[in-house]
């Protein structure tokens, strides 16, 4: 049944890319968040929730992207690099980071993260991993924060656990839902991929759930898997992660795994049932007295007799796993007493736990302080605190910091992946970021303080840019509604939940429109919001059709006009407020509306997944199909439109090919393949830029890449840019420059390209930067011509990143020691603020 019903779900995300997960607004969200056109909510929502809704939603989003050979496109990029110095964007990280202050009653964050792990021998040195952002690390107990993964070649790699090995902590490891297991033997510098836990079948992707490093012997390692097949279970490692093999069979999802703090031979896994192993896992026992519904538990670090098992039930109003009581130990999980609390629902959205909501078994953890065994926590969507052995609990947070400061309570962004304590700080881990609570025994509402300094970790799904010298732009996100932002104000959250597009009104900055979305009682039910004051006040805005994806924008002449996709085309001449169809049923959601800049009766739409429509007399009359042969497109990902050239126009999209990229200069017509020398990722983003060469740019799951009319292939553009998916671009033609939304690393933005240098040959390079002796025995001096602070990577041939080097300054000249590596070819790439060059080495 699992097996099938993954198979069935991986399809239909496939056939229907645009997908929107993550949190809904308020008691909405209790649900699966699919883009599934029509389908019934009942019988897929729920089945999907028993398996693990948040899991499934991730796994099937990820899978269809998955590249067979991750390594080859830095390969690829640095034979095309090699001896040239790559001037291509300057790109700098804006943000949203810490204190996004917020106008409404929502639920302000940064970006979902999944999972910690402390360093036992340092308590402020910090690992966390995220879904979308990669892995961070902090050093000064979550004050500010250094990213460690924005080198490898993909970061989106749905990251669920994290882990430091205690006699080594040098030695990280992270768990990729699709990518397999992690190892960094140099603090995070460098990543080697161990690959998948068991062998992989096509169907398959591990979720490793949980690592666990043996305290003494860092070659002894457990996994908590979770794949949607056969191999479910706990799986042991003697040589580092290097083998496996599985120890427990549990076929059904897992929740945790831990050592007994005094003994690690003693091992806990919670799941469906909870097991204890007393022999480091040759034999297990499920322990009686609980029920097969979905459980996490903690242990007293400092009195390890003390453990607390927190267990769901099936809720027979809701159909879902909601509180059922708390199991509680003081020998070491050979007994347990059941403490009960009437019909409390602690891990709802309801700060008086009388809801029947709750979204376990994605949220849902517990955590204990280890000065006081009777100080226990637990969390589902909001956080709770017991000061008595868990006989009763108080609500510590609530979904908005406005409802907190009524209720003197804290608040800390719902929806709570993990929480632990290090030390006695208390650490939450969750949608809207990382918050901890330093006094734990006193509930204010300065309870909890956010953590994301430096951050930026926004899985951010549109933009729209002012044309204005100063930053001014709004975004939509993923799990954290829609930010505005400008120089002055900084960001300022006035929608929640997820929004999927947003549009600012080129003639008011101050008004902006947001596009959200929750589960209703057919499927997904979404919102149109506007406001006209920068957010201090929100007018919700009523919808002429039923499905919704991110056809919505601006009418380029009359700023009072608004167009938006269902399965027609609406149009409002009045902001919102009233709406006609202007096209008839396109036999799928509009996915994208673009109307030319310079025409406003010529509009182009994105309808189901490979078709494209036009008018050329706002929506009298349309065209038929414009995606026919040669064009063919499994998938549509994006259409732009040339901002003076109402016929040029360039879609993006993959066919069973891979990625494609079609450009048209007499309104879809006729089309010209634009693949040229591209590598096999995917693109999600194109924007025109009216630069006198027609220049195009496009954001692939990994880069930046441009062209125009001056060259015969793509050039990357993406100096400082981390290895990110681009969703969204715009371009603002007043201060000439490019902004960029990413899957989980925020907003980017860079000079554009006028007039730019795109690659200078080795001899213009050397005055720059030089590397000698080459071929070389081991030592390697770079010499710069100017003191610049550089990055420096080395890879090999097959694109492995095996060193790197961050923020070294150099006055003149500095040594690269690469003795230790073998012999052979490799690359070495230096990014700087004159640009990117890279040069190929010999190691003899």
């Amino acid at each position: 049944m699992k097996k099938l019903l993954f198979l069935i779900i991986a399809l239909l995300m496939y056939v229907l890319p645009t997908l929107v997960f993550g949190q809904n607004k308020g008691a909405k969200n209790d649900g699966v968040n699919t883009n599934l056109e029509h389908t019934n909510k009942n019988d897929l929502s729920r089945s999907l929730t028993r398996l693990g809704e948040e899991q499934i939603r991730r796994l099937v989003y990820n899978f269809q992207h998955a590249s067979a050979n991750f390594q080859s496109f830095d390969a690829v990029q640095n034979e095309a690099w090699n001896n040239r110095l790559m001037q291509n964007g300057n790109w700098e990280e804006l943000g949203p980071f810490n204190n996004v202050t917020t106008t409404e009653g929502w639920s302000p964050g940064n970006g979902r993260v999944s999972s910690m792990a402390e360093d036992p021998n340092d308590p402020n040195t910090i690992l966390i991993g995220t879904y979308f952002g990669g892995v961070w690390k902090t050093t000064d107990g979550g004050d500010s924060w250094i990213p460690l993964s924005d080198n490898l070649t993909d970061n989106d790699l749905g990251i669920e656990s994290v882990a430091i090995d205690p006699s080594n902590p040098n030695i990280y490891y992270f768990g990729s839902i699709y990518r397999g297991l992690f190892r960094s033997s140099d603090a995070g510098a460098t990543w080697e991929n161990l690959g998948y836990i068991v062998p992989q079948q096509p169907s398959t992707v591990d979720f490793i759930q949980k690592i666990l490093v043996h305290p003494n012997n860092g070659d002894v390692l457990y996994v908590a898997l979770l794949d949607y097949e056969t191999y479910d279970g706990v799986y042991k490692s003697i040589d580092g992660g290097e083998t496996w093999n599985r120890i427990l069979d549990t076929s059904s999802f897992l929740t945790d795994i831990k050592f007994k703090p005094d003994d690690p031979e003693v091992i806990f896994v919670s799941g469906r049932n909870f097991y204890r192993s007393p022999d480091s896992g040759d034999s297990w026992s499920i322990l009686p007295g609980f029920n097969n519904e979905y459980k996490k538990f903690a242990i007293s670090k400092n009195n390890p007799e003390v453990l607390y098992v927190l267990q769901s039930k099936l809720s027979q109003v809701s159909n879902r796993n909601i509180y059922d009581k708390l199991f509680k130990s003081t020998d070491g999980g050979l007994s347990f007493t059941s403490i009960t609390h009437g019909s409390n629902n602690f891990l709802g959205y309801s700060v008086n736990a009388d809801d029947q909501t709750s979204r376990v078994p994605d949220y849902m953890s517990i955590a204990i302080n280890p000065d006081n065994p009777d100080e226990v926590h637990i969390s589902g969507i909001l956080t709770w605190r017991s000061l008595d052995g868990g006989n009763t609990f108080v609500c510590t947070s609530a979904s908005s910091p406005q409802e907190a400061a009524a209720l003197d309570i804290g608040y800390c962004h719902r929806d709570i992946e993990y929480m632990n304590f290090i030390g006695s700080t208390l650490y939450i881990c969750s949608d809207g970021g990382i918050y901890k609570a330093e006094d734990t025994a006193n509930l204010n509402v300065d309870y909890y303080v956010e953590s994301n300094n430096n951050m930026g970790l926004s899985v951010v799904s549109s933009l729209d840019v002012a044309p204005s010298n100063d930053h001014k732009l709004i975004i939509g996100t993923w799990d954290n509604g829609s930010t505005i932002y400008d120089d002055v104000n900084g960001w300022t959250n006035w929608i929640g939940g997820n929004t999927r597009k947003v549009l600012n009104d080129f003639n008011d900055f101050d008004t902006n429109y947001g596009m959200t979305y929750n589960l209703g009682s057919t499927f997904l039910e979404w919102e149109l919001f506007r406001t006209e004051d920068r957010g201090n006040s929100i007018l919700q805005l009523g919808l002429p059709g039923q499905y919704y994806s991110t056809g919505l924008t601006q009418d380029p002449v009359n700023p009072n006009t608004i167009y938006l996709g269902s399965s027609s085309l609406y149009k409002s001449t009045n902001k919102g407020s009233s709406w006609s169809a202007i096209s008839s049923d396109f036999s799928g959601t509009i996915k994208h509306v673009e109307v030319a800049p310079t025409d406003n009766q010529r509009i182009y739409v994105a309808a189901g997944n490979d078709r494209l429509y036009r008018t050329t007399n706002g929506g009298t009359t349309w065209s038929g199909n414009l995606l026919s042969y040669p064009v063919s497109l499994n998938v549509l990902y994006d259409v732009a439109v040339h901002p003076t050239k109402p016929n040029l126009i360039a879609v993006t999209g993959v066919d069973f090919d891979g990625l494609q990229v079609y450009v048209s200069s007499n309104g879809g017509n006729n089309w010209t393949n634009f693949r040229k020398n591209l590598p096999n990722s995917e693109g999600f983003a194109l924007v025109w830029d009216d630069n006198g060469n027609d220049a195009l740019y496009i954001g692939t799951n990994r880069t930046v890449y441009y062209i125009d009319n001056s060259r015969e292939s793509w050039v990357g553009y993406n100096n400082n840019l981390p290895n990110i998916r681009i969703t969204d671009f715009k371009i603002n033609d007043v201060n000439n420059k490019i902004y960029a939304a990413t899957l989980g690393r925020g907003v980017w933005i860079s000079d554009k390209c006028n007039g730019c240098v795109l690659g200078v040959d080795e001899y213009d390079v050397n005055p720059v930067i030089s590397l000698y002796p080459n071929p070389s025995n081991g030592i390697v001096t770079i010499r710069v011509m100017n003191p610049m602070v550089v990055d420096i990577r080395l890879f090999d041939t097959s694109g492995k990143l095996v060193s790197y080097l961050a923020n070294k300054q150099v006055e003149n000249e500095m040594v690269l020691d690469i003795s230790k590596f073998s012999s052979g070819i490799y690359f070495v790439r230096i990014g700087c603020s004159e640009g990117t060059f890279t040069k190929r080495i010999i190691k003899e």
